[in-house]
């Protein structure tokens, strides 16, 4: 019974431990050949993009895991995010229609700097590098260009493991089509005057606007269209969320001759930004005025009404001056469009990390000893369905028994295919996962190795024994 009681709360618990390895030190070295008109910060970067590569290798293969193929799943979904951008360049350059030389010297030149720039920073998986230390940094006397590093970091391998499992996924993040932007304005002690402009909409269509060309331009990658909403469409997008998934209905309720627009809505996200904007105090002498700033967004996934992202706007002020000629509206407007946007560069990261699919299966887990078992089995799982996102999570445990949710990407006839495949995993010194004598597919059993088996005799031998006192 207590077991039931306390499955949930341990089933949180281990989630949160299974990776909860600290960071480690480790050094690294990196080599970059640099051409003469690359600049000492580009350099610097390369060779540090080099050293971390090593040592993010050298990590991975201390976990066990495989870093060829993460290097190479790595490669390929790099090629396919720059494809797009190589070809801006070469219609930029005109690389279509046989260029001079000197263009196309012009093209090769620009196209190894953006590549090299993008793929230092594509990722990000500097994310896992939690400190380092310069130890050596040094250019060969023979080949000046020839550039070298040499330096020790702290890795995080929790987070490591979650970009290695990211990377090596078989399935993209899912097609998003549409992203649906909304934007609520709040001000407080004010008038739409007080922010130079006559009516609400002068000042709030201007920045949604410079928000969706931002989306536009800086994630084009990541969806088809953006859409800025009216009310009209907000409850369109509310009454997606709010039905059952299970009965989605096909028709407004209200107006049945409208057609609910379900694909639109399923494979779209929605960015909700709500902005607050007060008078903090007024100077008439200096024709000064001072706003405070506060807000914060949230990006929905439409599939499944899921949290993509939210972010709280911290409050910040600034002065204007209200004199008439200056650019009052211009200036507040400016400031509400970048203090938000300055964290839509988080965005790109947040989509690719949606998976294509969300399905589960229930796994049973026989010959389970304590809870500890099943974040062993968890963490097993995770390694031989990297590809597939494996994650698990308790359902229920009771006795020697217990079952798992186990979540995947891709088709369940790869899933079956893995599942197939696993033998005796060994989970600890102990103890090994095998597959259960009911040959289900889904049902797995704890046993004891031959070296366990040693140590569970030895015990009950030391039960068995007497102790005699008499002489």
């Amino acid at each position: 019974m207590i077991k039931k009681i306390f499955v949930l709360l341990v089933a949180t618990l281990f989630c949160t431990a299974a990776f909860g390895e600290a960071a480690s030190s480790i050094d690294g070295e990196g080599r970059f050949y640099a051409k003469n008109e690359d600049s000492l910060s580009f350099i610097k970067s390369q060779l540090l993009y080099s050293a971390f590569s090593d040592v993010i290798s050298k990590e991975l293969k201390y976990l066990g895991l495989d870093s060829a193929q993460f290097w190479k799943s790595y490669d390929e979904k790099f090629e396919k995010y720059f494809e797009p951008i190589k070809e801006q360049l070469q219609k930029k350059y005109g690389m279509d229609k046989n260029p001079p030389a000197a263009k196309r010297a012009d093209y090769n030149k620009s196209h190894r700097l953006k590549r090299l720039s993008l793929k230092s920073k594509w990722g990000r998986l500097n994310r896992a590098v939690k400190s380092y230390s310069i130890k050596k940094m040094t250019r060969s006397p023979q080949i000046p260009n020839s550039r070298y590093i040499n330096l020790n970091a702290k890795v995080d391998r929790s987070l490591l493991k979650k970009i290695y499992f990211q990377m090596i996924s078989d399935s993209d993040a899912r097609e998003i089509k549409t992203i649906f932007v909304s934007a609520d304005f709040d001000i407080n002690d004010l008038t739409w005057s007080d922010l130079g402009v006559e009516l609400e909409s002068d000042f709030t269509t201007v920045i949604k606007e410079h928000w969706k060309k931002w989306l536009s331009e800086n994630l084009k990658t990541r969806f088809t269209s953006i859409e800025l909403t009216d009310p009209a469409k907000e409850k369109e997008l509310d009454a997606f969320l709010k039905a059952p998934r299970e009965v989605i209905p096909e028709v407004n309720e209200e107006n049945p001759e409208e057609p609910l627009p379900l694909n639109e809505f399923k494979d779209a996200l929605w960015l909700k930004l709500n902005i607050s904007l007060d008078k903090v105090k007024e100077d008439f002498l200096m024709k000064e005025r001072a706003y405070q700033l506060t807000g914060d967004f949230i990006l929905l996934d439409m599939n499944n009404g899921g949290v993509v992202h939210s972010h709280d706007i911290l409050p910040s002020e600034n002065k204007y001056s209200f004199e008439k000629g200056k650019p009052l509206s211009t200036n507040i407007a400016t400031w509400v469009y970048r203090t938000a946007s300055s964290e839509f560069a988080s965005f790109d990261e947040k989509i690719a990390s949606i998976p294509s699919q969300d399905k589960s299966v229930e796994l049973l887990i026989s010959g389970v000893e304590s809870f500890l078992d099943f974040e062993k089995v968890g963490e097993l799982l995770a390694i031989k369905g990297a590809s597939q996102r494996f994650a698990t999570k308790l359902i229920s445990y009771e006795g020697s028994i217990g079952k798992l949710n186990l979540k995947y990407t891709g088709d369940k006839d790869a899933l079956l295919k893995t599942l197939s495949e696993l033998g005796e995993e060994k989970i600890d010194e102990n103890r090994v996962l095998a597959k259960s004598p009911d040959e289900s597919p889904f049902s797995f059993q704890l046993l004891a190795t031959a070296a366990g088996k040693i140590e569970v005799d030895k015990t009950e031998e030391n039960k068995n024994e007497k102790v005699s006192t008499e002489q």
